[in-house]
């Protein structure tokens, strides 16, 4: 589903062009869909290539649409999964891959004929039906328990069946066989592939060992269907002319790929931001971006053997890089294999809405995978995708690390931080940077840039980032270094940053984790990275120190021990998760229930003032307290002891 026309590289780039002393930088946005990048053409010049076949038996496509799921004219200038307005028959979906039809019990019929017929009932071809009836040369043509099954490769909508024979719902009277209809038969379906010892049994829709109708209009509840399987109850011959699927609503699954967008060579790609629509529930539906950048216009490697191949040789020869031209001008025998480049191109990454492109950068080629997920009425749509990218890059590399790499929990450390740049040609340099953090960032300081103290400013320190204002950093094998101070909470606290150049805000370049400074003893170069580890006895656990102020309370109203402050930590969170506090007497009843509601990593506190469930305050006594973290992947209690007295 892919239509070619003549037009400009950078027709729909918006171009904001920002003209620098010396190098001459510039700063545009390319925008995938609208009128600018239609949907439907792709996005760019060069085609998308995938090998959908098997490594040593290539098929290659370069479709946007591989598996015709995307829909283009129900919302015009939008995408969305394939939707079917419940009248279109869908049957021919089966003729293309990954759909198949087959009926893999007819005997005494030739493979080309039978692929012939069965294609014939899907197709709307009314000259061609399949044939169970006996003839001069074959006599013997039996009838009963023929299946016919039709099978999508994926699930789609359906709402209502119809088959039927010749010159019956379409005339046809040079084929006059309307009596020669179905006379007994069993309709099931699947929205898998059957497999009863795992729960995906064939489900029965309608059965007729007598059936009388020509025409047989079969309506089922609007539901996803993968396979269709007609089986024949009679001895009777028949023919079927058509078996038609009318497809309803839209398709569980879409996915759509880009053209190879051809940038002009490296640049920083700031982050990827799209406008999206929910139809139906949100809750039943999603959309997933996915992105990978290139060093070329070809994503695979092409390979010759070396010498004439046996598939059991032990030592096999080894094998040639050749372009696809010289690929396919090859023997089969002297074909290798057809794999990803994934020297010159990255691995596809998910990349969030308003989020920075994982990946090597800068890179001259983006791709772009767009995948759609809902129900029969509940999807998403996709007006546009764009993303600002800047010529010539702020840096050629931006390699990061982090030392140590290893720290105590719930105590505040010192870390060290480097980041270093390489160039290899022109390049915009850096004079902010950004990292990412879990709780806030104490005292930073000796900032230096190959080991010269420069000036800098601080521009913010929340919860999670924080940012310098630095001089331009933009010398080949610069290397900026300083150090700070924060407590850490949960295995695997990665500082993750970016840096801008400031006359370019919008478009951030994201550090690569790897060997930026030697920071002396301890320091394996192998093991370089962003990642802090925390003690093995520590994993797992999600609330650290828990202190109470004190453990006795007289809430008496004179001022002093009036309440308990209770203070702890919460470890590992990668999100919030709500927080309990209980108290029960000694016979175990629950008599106080604080919610605590949603609380993030990192430190975390409250008062109790001695008040019950009731409003009223406890009688004294011993009681015994609970805090309760309820995570996504398991909850965890802490109890103790604290007396209430007057």
């Amino acid at each position: 589903m892919r239509r070619h026309v003549n037009r400009l590289r950078w027709l729909g780039c918006l171009v904001l062009a920002l003209w620098a002393a010396g190098a001459q930088a510039q700063l545009r946005t390319y925008i995938l869909g609208e009128r600018a990048e239609p949907w439907s053409e792709g996005g760019g010049l060069v085609e998308p290539v995938r090998n959908i076949g098997r490594t040593f038996s290539a098929r290659l496509d370069t479709g946007n649409v591989p598996e015709d799921d995307i829909e283009f004219v129900a919302r015009p200038g939008w995408i969305s999964p394939r939707f079917f307005d419940g009248q279109t028959n869908i049957a021919s979906l089966v003729i293309d891959s990954p759909g198949r039809v087959r009926a893999p019990n007819s005997q005494n019929i030739s493979r080309a004929l039978l692929n012939q017929q069965l294609e014939g009932i899907v197709n709307g071809d009314h000259d061609i039906a399949y044939e169970r009836k006996p003839t001069t040369f074959v006599p013997e043509m039996p009838a009963f328990g023929i299946w016919i099954i039709l099978d999508f490769g994926r699930q789609v909508g359906v709402n209502r069946l119809r088959f039927y024979p010749r010159n019956t719902v379409e005339a046809t009277p040079q084929t006059p066989f309307e009596n020669d209809f179905l006379r007994g038969f069993e309709l099931w379906i699947n929205p898998e592939i059957t497999n009863s010892a795992e729960g995906r049994p064939d489900v029965l829709v309608e059965r007729r060992p007598n059936n009388d109708d020509a025409v047989v209009e079969i309506d089922i509840d609007p539901r996803y269907v993968r396979l269709i399987k007609l089986r024949s109850l009679t001895e009777t011959p028949f023919e079927i002319d058509e078996l038609e699927v009318i497809g309803s609503g839209y398709m569980g699954r879409g996915t759509w790929f880009s053209d190879l967008i051809d940038l002009g060579g490296p640049a920083t790609v700031g982050p990827v931001r799209w406008r999206e629509r929910v139809v139906g529930e949100e809750a039943f539906s999603s959309t997933q971006v996915r992105v990978r950048t290139g060093d070329d216009d070809t994503p695979l490697l092409f390979e010759q053997r070396g010498a004439a191949w046996d598939p059991f040789d032990p030592n096999p020869p080894g094998f040639t890089e050749v372009d696809a031209e010289t690929y396919w001008s090859l023997d089969i025998t002297e074909r290798g294999e057809v794999v990803d480049d994934v020297d010159h191109w990255s691995a596809w990454k998910t990349v969030d809405n308003g989020g920075l492109i994982g990946g090597r950068l800068p890179r001259q080629f983006v791709q772009f995978e767009i995948g759609f997920a809902g129900r029969i009425a509940d999807t998403r749509q996709l007006d546009w995708l764009q993303f600002d990218y800047l010529q010539p890059p702020i840096a050629d590399t931006l390699r990061a690390e982090v030392f140590p790499r290893r720290a105590p929990v719930e105590r505040r450390a010192t870390f060290r931080y480097a980041v270093q740049l390489r160039r290899n040609g022109d390049i915009l340099g850096f004079d902010e940077l950004e990292v990412d953090t879990t709780v806030p960032v104490e005292n930073i300081r000796d900032v230096t840039v190959n080991d010269i103290p420069v000036p800098f400013e601080v521009a913010y320190a929340r919860d999670d980032a924080f940012r310098l204002l630095l001089p331009l950093i933009d010398g080949d094998g610069d290397v900026l270094e300083f150090a700070f101070d924060l407590p850490v909470f949960r295995f695997g606290t990665t500082f993750s940053g970016r840096v801008v150049n400031s006359r370019f805000e919008r478009v951030p370049q994201r550090l690569e984790a790897g060997n930026a400074n030697d920071f002396g003893p301890g320091d394996d170069d192998d093991l370089s990275n962003l990642f802090v580890s925390i003690p093995e006895e520590r994993i797992g656990k999600l609330v650290g120190t828990i202190a109470l102020s004190d453990k006795v309370i007289t809430p008496n109203g004179d001022g002093i021990n009036d309440d308990v402050h209770v203070q702890f930590n919460l470890l590992q969170l990668v999100d919030v998760a709500p927080v309990r506090f209980e108290v029960f007497d000694l016979a175990g009843r629950r008599v106080a229930n604080l919610d605590l509601g949603e609380r993030s990593l990192g430190p975390a506190d409250f008062r109790w003032d001695g008040t019950g469930s009731d409003g009223r305050l406890l009688t004294p006594g011993t009681y015994v307290w609970r805090l309760l973290v309820a995570a996504d992947a398991f909850d965890e209690e802490h109890m103790g002891i604290l007396a209430v007295a007057y």
